[in-house]
């Protein structure tokens, strides 16, 4: 990701710094559609477990994704649920929300403060595309397009809608 902004010109990038357990990490805020607080998920049968379950925002079904588990955060320590916030993306191939702990600020970083992730990561299964250098701290970019990749996960949108109608029935 981090070659693609560079080939289009750009060095400086707009991102959203947020923390999932002790450790922060950031997203460029153009895949960002928005932030929300935390709300009741409707859980989904048989999705992948990568998939916590679906909101309805706005009378649109949104896959969520716990961060969490996404980056095998091992953390014991209890949520705040008010503290909690989905972060709302949205890429060529999907709209999805991620649960973070806290979304702390809207930040500017430079290329030359980003590198790329260790090669031991693994560039086509990671979900980072950069490690940027930030306040004397390491932040991890995650790459929006690498997070979620429901094509390969068992995820039906359509169960995902009906679910979402059986619910406004039963509170309506």
């Amino acid at each position: 990701m981090l070659d693609k902004l560079l080939k289009d010109g750009q060095t400086d990038f707009q991102l959203v710094v947020f923390t999932i357990g002790s450790e922060e990490y950031a997203l460029p805020i153009t895949y960002i559609q928005e932030i929300i607080t935390y709300q009741p998920l409707t859980k989904i049968p048989h999705s992948s477990a990568s998939i916590e379950g679906v909101i309805n925002l706005r009378g649109v079904v949104i896959p969520i994704i716990d961060g969490r588990k996404m980056v095998d955060c091992s953390e014991s320590k209890d949520r705040n649920k008010d503290d909690l916030r989905i972060i709302v993306i949205e890429n060529a191939e999907n709209r999805y929300g991620l649960i973070v702990d806290n979304v702390s600020e809207v930040t500017h970083m430079n290329s030359k403060d980003v590198e790329q992730p260790p090669k031991e990561i693994g560039e086509n299964e990671s979900s980072v595309w950069g490690v940027g250098k930030y306040n004397g701290n390491l932040i991890v970019l995650l790459d929006p397009s690498k997070i979620a990749n429901f094509n390969n996960h068992n995820f039906s949108l359509n169960e995902a809608k009906e679910k979402i109608k059986e619910e406004v029935k039963v509170e309506n």
